[in-house]
């Protein structure tokens, strides 16, 4: 309890409170909504573009069949140069 005594000791020293003014924006990179000297840096070093729409997966190009085991390079008869 001598630390809590201490404490409200030290606030009621303190005076009159002091008014803090935050404007609040959000950033367009990571969404966080903060006073812009307060944002966290993990994003708001640089500006950088980011994927904002969800993201769908698949496979631009045509599907080729594949198979998933060890392949072993074979070749039967003779090799031949076609030009």
């Amino acid at each position: 309890m001598e630390v809590r005594s201490h404490l409200t000791a030290c606030l009621e020293k303190c005076g009159t409170p002091v008014e803090l003014v935050f404007t609040d924006s959000k950033c367009l990179d990571c969404g966080v909504v903060s006073d812009e000297r307060l944002m966290p840096l993990h994003c708001h070093m640089q500006s950088h573009r980011i994927h904002v729409e969800e993201v769908k997966k698949g496979h631009p190009g045509k599907v080729e069949p594949h198979h998933k085991g060890e392949t072993e390079a074979v070749h039967k008869g003779t090799l031949r140069k076609l030009w």
